[in-house]
């Protein structure tokens, strides 16, 4: 047998069988993509606002929004933190970034 017909041969072999594997594979794709695998229901989000993510980042920083570490690592205590700070990290944003919009 000479080369080329060796070569040949052997990509008409592998044409064949990359053929087949294409067909077993999509039909693997088929099948997965119409059995449903998830039959929960998902829970709705509702509406996001200033409040929720506030209540999000004390959930995070343990129950206080404002007991976070100042730059040398050292817990701010809220007691200490003047008011004007206070209400400036708790205000509500809302309606100052819907004008930007």
């Amino acid at each position: 047998m000479k080369t080329k017909e060796f070569v040949r041969a052997i990509k008409k072999i592998i044409k064949e069988e990359v053929a087949k594997q294409v067909k077993v594979v999509l039909a693997e794709q088929k099948a997965a993509t119409t059995t449903p695998s998830i039959t929960e229901e998902y829970k709705t989000i509702g509406t996001f606002s200033a409040a929720n993510a506030r209540a999000g980042f004390a959930a995070m920083n343990g129950a206080n929004p404002l007991s976070t570490p100042d730059n040398n690592g050292r817990t701010i205590d809220p007691a200490n933190v003047p008011e004007s700070m206070q209400k400036a990290l708790t205000r509500d944003y809302s309606e100052l970034v819907k004008r930007f919009k």
